[in-house]
């Protein structure tokens, strides 16, 4: 009887544990950060179910912060904070969340990630800084975005930060609030997939408008992404200021 009654316990346990830390987002998906200031992830600060995904949290992981928090023209009043991104010291702190496998199957599927951006420093050089991954674990090869050392955005198809794939034309000013949206579009055929970039982009179209930057090679094609990681790893040496992201499969999101 006790060792059944012990075995019932335990079942219960692990089971409330994989479901305060495995809790994959539904689409559309939004974050203000209206946390209590703590590192991602980190036991109590609120956001432990549901920026879930990546190393294992401590003081050296991307911090909400209300410092951090950001604002821009056109898009709804701030209630939240933010995050700030830095150099994580000798180990990679990606902070990522579980947006649960969406298939990519080369009919014109698309998956956007927005957020608001500002820069404190410039990297010393090259650095990542936000992507999707296709199975919700941090990665080396992504697809994403990243930063050059003069401020200009990088894109990145199955590649390090030391290949972007495409380079904007217009670099970022320190201390100035940016909306930066990217987009991963499945096409048909094998190794022609795309990623799109967009700085600032007119609010309020329907549809997506003319993107900043365009790449639609690079590595394989993904079948499907999982998961949206900012990429703080021991590459990251920007000083960054990050918030309101949104997550969608439409512009409209």
């Amino acid at each position: 009887m006790k060792t059944t009654r012990f075995r019932l316990l335990l079942l219960m346990f692990a089971s409330h544990f994989l479901s305060q830390t495995c809790q994959a987002v539904t689409l559309p998906f939004y974050d203000g950060f209206a946390y209590t200031n703590l590192a991602l992830g980190m036991d109590d600060s609120g956001t432990e179910t549901i920026w879930s995904e990546g190393n294992s949290p401590s003081v050296a992981s991307p911090v909400v912060t209300n410092v951090a928090a950001l604002s821009y023209g056109g898009l709804p009043a701030v209630t939240g904070h933010g995050v700030y991104l830095r150099h994580p010291g000798d180990s990679n702190k990606e902070s990522g969340v579980d947006t649960a496998s969406f298939p990519m199957t080369g009919a014109g599927e698309t998956l956007y990630a927005s957020f608001l951006l500002n820069l404190q420093s410039y990297p010393t050089d090259n650095c990542p800084l936000a992507y999707f991954d296709d199975n919700a674990s941090p990665s080396g090869s992504f697809q994403g975005v990243g930063i050059m050392t003069d401020g200009r955005l990088t894109l990145h198809r199955n590649a390090g930060i030391n290949s972007p794939g495409g380079i904007s034309p217009v670099a970022l000013n320190l201390n100035t609030t940016y909306l930066v949206v990217f987009r991963y579009k499945s096409v048909t055929n094998s190794s022609n997939d795309e990623l799109a970039l967009w700085v600032n982009p007119l609010l309020g179209q329907p549809t997506e408008t003319t993107p900043d930057l365009v790449m639609a090679s690079g590595g394989s094609d993904r079948t499907a992404l999982r998961g949206f990681f900012l990429k703080q790893d021991t590459s990251f040496s920007a000083q960054a200021y990050f918030d309101e992201v949104r997550l969608g499969t439409n512009w409209t999101d």
